[in-house]
């Protein structure tokens, strides 16, 4: 066994090893004798070093553990956190399948308060974190503008990019680039203005990501 591998294994620095035995190197092999004698000399931890490379988790509360008690094919895990008072940043991102920076998020932009933070995490009550998480899906999930309030028989109709961006809640800048990239076909009527068709725009509103133009 070389120096620096008993090192590792008592826990202690090469160097120390190298002075106490009067080897040359940490790279030099240890004669048994030596190794008994540093070994009563350096007790080895009783817990391991850290594996190479890995360093001490973040502190602050561990995630729930979701193992169900029965066999049951048709067991929610996140069902459990219902009857959760309170959860942590962990709980809020896995009930709503959504990343830890997402939730952070939400609490800058205040649509999720914390009631305090513990260990460097926020920790919510359950029923705003579920409360709020409906509101912004809700909101995420919802079509762009006044849609509908546009009736099918109007979807045929040409008008100006203005009146066609504010009808599906867009910016006009928005349809503007939707023709100039060739995705919203336009018609030119004799006055010369360009005109589109209210339905390709409504189509596109609701399939094409985009800020709502409030």
């Amino acid at each position: 066994m070389r120096v620096y591998e008993l090192a590792a294994e008592l826990g202690v620095a090469s160097r120390t090893l190298v002075l106490e035995s009067g080897l040359t190197s940490h790279l030099a092999t240890v004669p048994p004798e030596t190794e008994t004698s540093l070994r009563d000399r350096h007790p080895a931890p009783s817990r391991p070093p850290f594996p190479k490379g890995r360093g001490r988790s973040r502190p602050g509360p561990r995630r729930l553990s979701f193992s169900p008690d029965v066999d049951d094919d048709h067991y929610e895990p996140y069902r459990d956190l219902e009857y959760t008072e309170e959860w942590t940043t962990n709980d809020v991102a896995f009930y709503f399948s959504v990343d830890n920076a997402t939730v952070r998020q939400w609490v800058r932009r205040g649509y999720l308060a914390p009631v305090r933070t513990e260990q460097r995490t926020h920790v919510f009550e359950s029923t705003d974190a579920i409360a709020a998480g409906a509101a912004i899906t809700s909101r995420t999930n919802a079509p762009p503008g006044p849609q509908a309030n546009i009736r099918p028989k109007h979807h045929d109709r040409y008008v100006s990019c203005e009146l066609a961006a504010a009808a599906v809640g867009v910016a006009p800048s928005t349809v503007r680039s939707w023709i100039h990239r060739g995705r919203l076909a336009t018609q030119t009527p004799s006055a010369g203005r360009v005109t589109v068709r209210v339905g390709d725009v409504f189509d596109l509103a609701r399939t094409s990501p985009h800020r709502r133009r409030t």
